[in-house]
């Protein structure tokens, strides 16, 4: 690489510079010569260099050594060397070619008062270690900017792989597709729950083997509003392979890149047949009465009321029923109170035996039982009643040493008008026509 050598002299004797020129001349450095001040101030270096460097370049004392006294003396060589790395420090991009001037003040004495020399050799040096120095330090960037990516990429991965093992051992079904929709993962409690296996679902779609047809809401609503907000999160009954339905909890996620671009979807499921009968069950425990089947008293009075209000809007007829067992306190006390619970229970599924899908009954109390007829006229009601105490007095009921017995029921019944009346005014109207019926010798049917 060619370097140009630049050495700037500042002499008022023009004579000691032409001397300068000449013996410099065959050592191939060029001796500039100027006293245009606007020069220097041009120049990058000169405006570079502090005050601090021109003090310590004038106090050299280069002024009193002529070229023979320079080359000669070694004590003269480490203070250009200071000078020459102060300069490389100062502006360590300068380029092959410089062109140094130093400001004026160096013209006071009329004489030599300063003189900066760069020696070819050192020149080179210094360039080439500061280009290496460079280019070793953007090496040492980036290999650490590799090693962080590395490490970064390696945390990355065993998070992964973690997230990998954990969807493997989850209980809960996964199933994973692309942006066509189409299948690439399912995890091993996916087969187990749907019944199909991972080679029979991958390269097809969701739509092939998620089948909502008992589900209020079909696949394709789901996934709509996966995409447009996120997720859809609901119950739905699904079918498996071997078409047995079960109840499932679907969270089905939308994937989306860093620009929003659809990625594809998440289908998550949960199966809540368990929990779905437990809540059954629990339900049926708040409404059922345990030994009857019947509802209990108060969602009777629940639904009653409700049946009320609709036959009232609609002006339709409802009969209501209230039955008691005649001298059922002596069964429990000739039998046992497990035969009396056996009666109960076995005059309970008499009861839902006899009733339509509209009509239901309840446990009102003790032995104690009332029956709802909607769209019933009091004819038809006393027919049902009449009806259901036949089939009870011929039921025959067995104690716990096996010896057969036999219960009748007295009934009364009443038929709800248009008058603004409460429930509690009916059950008591139903309660004076029992009651006619037991004072009349119990096993009848009374109007009230």
């Amino acid at each position: 690489m060619e370097i140009k050598l630049t050495i700037s002299i500042f002499c008022a004797n023009d004579q000691k510079i032409e001397t300068w020129r000449d013996v410099l001349h065959d050592l191939d450095v060029e001796l500039l010569f100027t006293f245009d001040e606007a020069r220097y101030f041009e120049q990058a270096v000169a405006e570079a260099l502090s005050t601090v460097h021109l003090i310590d370049l004038t106090e050299t004392g280069l002024s009193d050594f002529w070229l023979e006294e320079l080359l000669a003396k070694p004590r003269t060589v480490p203070p250009l060397l200071v000078v020459t790395e102060r300069m490389l420090a100062v502006n360590p991009s300068l380029p092959p070619s410089i062109d140094v001037t130093l400001p004026s003040p160096a013209l006071v004495r009329n004489k030599v008062t300063a003189m900066l020399a760069y020696s070819r050799n050192l020149l080179k040096m210094r360039w080439q270690e500061q280009r290496v120095s460079q280019v070793e330090a953007k090496l040492r960037k980036e290999i650490a900017y590799h090693k962080e990516t590395e490490r970064i990429l390696s945390e990355n991965e065993r998070t992964l792989r973690s997230i990998y093992r954990s969807i493997e051992a989850t209980g809960e079904s996964v199933l994973i597709t692309d942006k066509s929709e189409t299948v690439y993962y399912v995890n091993p409690a996916f087969s187990r729950l749907s019944g199909f296996d991972a080679d029979e679902v991958f390269g097809s779609t969701a739509d092939e083997f998620f089948r909502f047809d008992h589900s209020p809401v079909d696949l394709g609503t789901m996934k709509t509003i996966a995409r447009e907000t996120g997720s859809w999160q609901g119950d739905v009954t699904m079918q498996r392979k071997n078409g047995e339905l079960y109840d499932a909890f679907l969270d089905l996620n939308s994937v989306a890149d860093a620009n929003h671009n659809f990625e594809g979807f998440i289908f998550i499921q949960r199966d809540i047949t368990a929990i779905k009968k437990m809540m059954h069950d629990l339900e049926r425990l708040a409404r059922i009465d345990s030994l009857t089947g019947l509802y209990n008293r108060r969602y009777f009075m629940e639904r009653f009321e409700e049946e009320m209000i609709r036959g009232r809007r609609y002006n339709r007829p409802t009969t209501l029923l209230l039955l008691d067992l005649d001298h059922f306190k002596d069964v429990n006390d000739s039998f046992g109170h497990s035969s009396g619970d056996r009666v109960l229970e076995r005059v309970g599924y008499l009861i839902e035996k006899q009733m339509r899908t509209t009509d239901f009954a309840g446990r009102y109390g003790g032995e104690e039982l009332c029956v709802a007829l909607p769209e019933t006229s009091l004819e038809g009601g006393c027919i049902f009643a009449e009806r259901l105490r036949v089939r009870i007095q011929e039921e025959s009921f067995r104690t716990d040493d096996d010896r057969l017995f036999n219960v009748t029921c007295s009934v009364g019944v009443v038929l709800l008008d248009s008058k603004d009346q409460n429930i509690a005014y009916y059950f008591s109207v139903a309660d004076q026509a029992l009651y006619r019926a037991k004072k009349l010798g119990r096993n009848r049917v009374e109007v009230g």
